[in-house]
């Protein structure tokens, strides 16, 4: 008997492991494919976006992130550049007026990315008029020249959240080529596939434009992970996610395996937390 309950607990138990490593292979495999027709988006529409910047102590990082927000056509896209200066004790603040972009300053708690953007979309909200929708972006990452046209063009047909492809740039050994490697499985060929198949693209933090409807709709938590717990409530409202893949965001990969090692730990425990979470929000 104990062997027998033994066996289908660890069959119970080993179920959600496999369906999930089942649902990742079928969403790399469409994805994979390179020539698989996609809904086409008019990159030409006019849709003017506020990019929200989240910074922390970024003096090195905000001159080319904003850069990059002005070529191609950026500069008459993204309409409005606001740069969250989050309890820094550098000119990150200076820097961004200086680079013509609006400056929230926040000190005191709490500190941390979800509460910088809480307190610039409040702002965003009571000036909200002339904007059709508004993008997240870290402060050390750059977009490529043709996501402000993707954007525009996607919410111009009717979309209500886009997600870019996000990857990381960088030389390194053979440890940081492999991380790079599974980066982009993870965050292009599994959510290319995923839109291939009809399915709601997760969030990944970065790159993520959302209509001006859905302003009042999205909450950011104190969560370790909450890109991934507003992909959940976004789909719990039937909100789906289209993913953008030939623009992108990319940031620099962490430069030793120590940093690498803690970054990826963060976002483990993030996860888990999220997932012990979810049989309470699906049940």
């Amino acid at each position: 008997m104990i062997q027998t309950l033994t066996t289908v607990g660890l069959a119970a138990a080993a179920t959600p492991v496999a369906l999930g490593w089942s649902a990742w292979l079928v969403a790399a495999t469409a994805g994979a494919k390179s020539k698989v027709a996609t809904d086409k988006i008019d990159t030409d529409a006019e849709s003017k976006i506020a990019v929200v910047i989240p910074a922390h102590n970024e003096v090195d990082a905000l001159p080319a992130a904003v850069a990059s927000l002005r070529k191609g056509r950026g500069s008459d896209v993204f309409s409005r550049v606001i740069v969250v200066a989050d309890n820094c004790t550098d000119e990150t603040a200076e820097l961004a007026r200086s680079l013509d972009c609006e400056v929230i300053e926040r000190h005191g708690d709490p500190r941390g990315k979800p509460a910088a953007l809480r307190v610039a979309l409040e702002t965003l909200a009571q000036t909200s008029d002339d904007i059709d929708g508004f993008l997240i972006l870290d402060a050390d990452c750059e977009v490529s020249p043709n996501l402000a046209g993707e954007l525009a063009g996607g919410l111009a047909g009717g979309a209500q959240v886009l997600q870019c492809a996000y990857e990381l740039t960088g030389d390194g050994d053979g440890v940081a080529t492999l991380s790079r490697w599974a980066f982009s499985l993870k965050n292009v060929v599994r959510p290319r596939g995923w839109d291939r198949l009809g399915v709601s693209s997760q969030l990944f933090g970065t790159g993520m434009c959302f209509s001006r409807e859905l302003m009042d709709r999205v909450q950011f938590s104190d969560h370790l992970v909450e890109d991934a717990l507003l992909s959940w409530q976004l789909l719990e409202d039937g909100v789906r996610t289209r993913f953008i893949s030939n623009a992108t965001v990319t940031s620099p990969a962490a430069r030793d395996r120590d940093s690498m090692t803690v970054q990826r730990q963060r976002w483990e425990g993030g996860q888990l937390r999220l997932l012990k979470a979810l049989p309470r929000r699906v049940g």
